[in-house]
């Protein structure tokens, strides 16, 4: 098998370096490490065995990255460009990772973080940026949604 190839940057491609913040820049160069040195050396054996890397969720919600621009039950409540740039680091590996960690913010954490105020599920909402607990239970099966549709 080759060598894979260090390619150029995005953010050398379109200059943005100059326009971000510490704290911003050191969010997405841990992003980066993450994604270099944890998926990356297995990231061709994962996609032929068509695998998603669940050993790493812990990691990615110990580095704040779900629900991370969510404030308040434990979530990292980052900025909007710093959540991109994390997002973006993930796509880089893989978009199932990127789409794991917005999905679990966006669709799952963000609804309950929004009526945990009004309601008593402020626990589940302090447990999935620990990844002890995931949306996807919050979700209905395929199967239950599609016969709800009939």
């Amino acid at each position: 098998m080759s060598k894979m190839v260090d390619a150029m940057p995005l953010d050398a491609l379109i200059g943005i370096e100059t326009l971000l913040t510490e704290e911003e820049r050191m969010i997405r160069d841990s992003v980066r490490r993450f994604v270099r040195e944890r998926f990356l050396p297995r990231a061709a054996k994962l996609y032929e065995d068509e695998e998603f890397p669940k050993d790493l969720i812990p990691e990615m919600a110990e580095m704040g990255l779900l629900g991370a621009n969510l404030e308040g039950y434990g979530c990292a409540g980052m900025g909007s460009v710093a959540y991109c740039l994390a997002l973006a680091e993930l796509e880089y590996g893989d978009s199932g990772m990127r789409s794991f960690a917005s999905v679990q913010g966006s669709l799952c954490m963000y609804r309950s973080t929004a009526s945990a105020r009004r309601s008593r599920s402020r626990s589940t909402c302090r447990a999935w940026p620990r990844a002890s607990s995931s949306g996807a239970s919050a979700s209905p099966s395929p199967t239950r949604a599609a016969t709800r549709a009939r």
